[in-house]
């Protein structure tokens, strides 16, 4: 598991640092965002975009949280919520699968299992805010999220 997230990481800094741009005489947002699209990156993770990762059953919640490059973890409050700076290359293999998501195709995508519908399995979703629109997933099963969101919500829950 370890290789494959390092392997990731790895792939996702040189996709990412690979693409060069030609200058520009814009701001630095332009300048990203030119970056990102003659990269083929349809979606990059700016300094307002949210996204969060909830589990919830009877008794038990959990949060993950994550704005810009910032990441907070809440747990039903038997440990006290953790907050962090996502590691440049962490956030660089984010912000790649962050472009390979169709957003508005999100609230589409079926959940693999039905288990959280009859208490067998904590509910989770995924929400995104960005560029000032809200993308939220179906619920389904934790640890068990639709294939097309899959590698994108395992990856944030192993930061």
């Amino acid at each position: 598991m370890k290789k494959t997230t390092l392997l990731f990481t790895l792939l996702g800094l040189t996709l990412i640092t690979s693409c060069s741009t030609d200058e520009i005489n814009s701001s630095t947002n332009e300048k990203q965002s030119q970056k990102s699209e003659k990269c083929g990156f349809a979606n990059t993770i700016t300094p307002t975009t949210k996204i969060s990762i909830t589990d919830i059953s009877r008794g038990f919640y959990e949060t993950i949280e994550i704005q810009g490059n910032q990441i907070m973890k809440n747990s039903s409050g038997i440990v006290p919520p953790s907050n962090y700076t996502i590691a440049y290359s962490n956030f660089s293999f984010l912000n790649y699968e962050f472009s390979s998501l169709n957003l508005s195709q999100i609230p589409t995508y079926p959940a693999p299992s039905k288990d959280h519908l009859f208490d067998g399995a904590q509910i989770e979703t995924l929400e995104i805010i960005h560029n000032g629109s809200y993308y939220s997933s179906q619920s389904y099963d934790r640890g068990n999220p639709p294939v097309e969101i899959k590698d994108f919500v395992n990856f944030i829950k192993s930061l």
